[in-house]
């Protein structure tokens, strides 16, 4: 089973979409969407590096920062099936 999951993030993005579809305080309402699409793009980034084989030691040791896992997956081959 994989350790990250690309409908985890779609789970965070709907999550996301909803909080900006309802009423509240703006400043709350904004802080939590860019909060759910950080942490969506993080998400993805990692399952993306994971299904690429790159190790899950990896993969958690770049933490939340989203340049380093950026640079990591530029860094992958992209090869046909």
């Amino acid at each position: 089973m994989p350790e990250y999951s690309l409908e985890f993030s779609e789970v965070l993005l709907k999550a996301a979409q909803y909080v900006t579809d309802n009423d509240g305080d703006e400043f709350e309402r904004v802080r939590t969407v860019l909060y759910l699409s950080s942490l969506a793009s993080e998400i993805t980034l990692k399952a993306l590096l994971e299904k690429a084989g790159k190790p899950i030691k990896l993969i958690k040791g770049r933490g939340h920062s989203l340049c380093e896992l950026l640079i990591d997956l530029h860094e992958c081959e992209v090869m046909a099936e």
